[in-house]
């Protein structure tokens, strides 16, 4: 990942995520699990659970959004 790699160099963190229902990971097999913005919140819980500030949120592959 370049941008991954660019970030870090120019000392940013990065915090990469793997969604529910994408990756090779497990993923809930009911719909329900999908709804009102579920993946939505799950970032946002992530970043109050962290702490995280002046955060910037990008999609490294726009051409794979759904």
């Amino acid at each position: 990942m370049p941008l991954y790699q660019d970030l870090l160099q120019a000392g940013y963190q990065v915090i990469t995520l793997n969604l529910r229902g994408n990756g090779k990971s497990d993923r809930p097999h009911e719909l329900s699990a999908y709804e009102n913005d579920a993946e939505a919140k799950d970032v946002i819980s992530l970043g109050s659970l962290i702490r995280l500030n002046n955060s910037l949120l990008s999609n490294p592959y726009p051409s794979l959004m759904r």
